[in-house]
């Protein structure tokens, strides 16, 4: 798995048919948004600060394992410990995540206890040996309910 493929846990997709416009952010826009899908805003946007931080389990606690699945680079994983291992090798190699911006952010509620949030994103890594990684992107986040909580079980993205 790439550099930009495991540090961008909050990957995205093509902005779809939805109440947003390209180039806006459904999060900013809380009074369209359910209570339901207002949560996984905030907890998207905790999400990304615990990364800006590079606080491995932090962002890992976004996530549910049991029935986790991601599809990144053309790849299917089903294995949560395997990928999280992956997740937190990486990030103790990076220095800094000195640009994460999201410049497309529409959420959707597909079922009572399921939202998918989509986005675009623009980083710039910096990892430990100096070497810098600029990347943009898509990709999809499933956000499920169990027991009151939101979390991430499946993510895809380029």
């Amino acid at each position: 798995m790439g550099a930009t493929v495991a540090l961008t846990l909050v990957m995205t997709a093509p902005v779809l048919a939805s109440r947003s416009e390209p180039g806006s952010d459904d999060c900013q826009n809380s009074a369209a948004l359910s209570a339901d899908e207002a949560r996984v805003c905030a907890n998207f946007h905790n999400m990304v600060e615990d990364a800006r931080r590079l606080d491995a389990e932090a962002v890992l606690d976004h996530f549910w394992s049991d029935g986790f699945t991601a599809a990144l680079a053309g790849e299917l994983i089903r294995d949560f410990p395997g990928w999280a291992d992956g997740y937190r090798s990486l990030l103790a190699t990076t220095e800094s995540l000195d640009r994460v911006d999201f410049p497309d952010v529409v959420v959707q509620t597909i079922a009572p206890d399921t939202i998918l949030l989509l986005n675009t994103y623009d980083q710039l890594i910096v990892m430990q040996s100096q070497d810098v990684i600029e990347a943009t992107g898509y990709g999809t986040q499933v956000w499920v309910r169990r027991d009151g909580e939101w979390r991430i079980i499946h993510i895809a993205g380029e």
